[in-house]
């Protein structure tokens, strides 16, 4: 367990809703309600950003890390923090 002092960020985490749209396909919802969300103690950090370009594109991919004490974070999760939406990427 991280102390509270260490994690001086607050964010959102937001649980999407899911539904079968008319072809059967799971949909996620994003917008509470019916999505659930969480407001949690954090550590947020970039970690790289990349500039990448290809067949005269241009395009941004940036990492950040996510250091929080509470287990409830899952993959198909967004994290809002300072205005940004991010979406959990990989096993918690």
């Amino acid at each position: 367990m991280i102390p509270e002092h260490l994690l001086p960020h607050t964010v959102q985490r937001i649980r999407p809703a899911t539904s079968t749209n008319a072809y059967g396909d799971e949909e996620l919802t994003y917008t509470v309600p019916p999505a659930s969300s969480k407001d949690m103690r954090a550590w947020v950090q970039q970690e790289r950003p990349q500039e990448i370009i290809t067949d005269g594109r241009h395009g941004d991919v940036r990492e950040w890390t996510l250091i929080v004490n509470d287990s409830d974070v899952m993959s198909k999760d967004r994290i809002v923090f300072g205005g940004l939406v991010f979406e959990v990427d990989g096993p918690p």
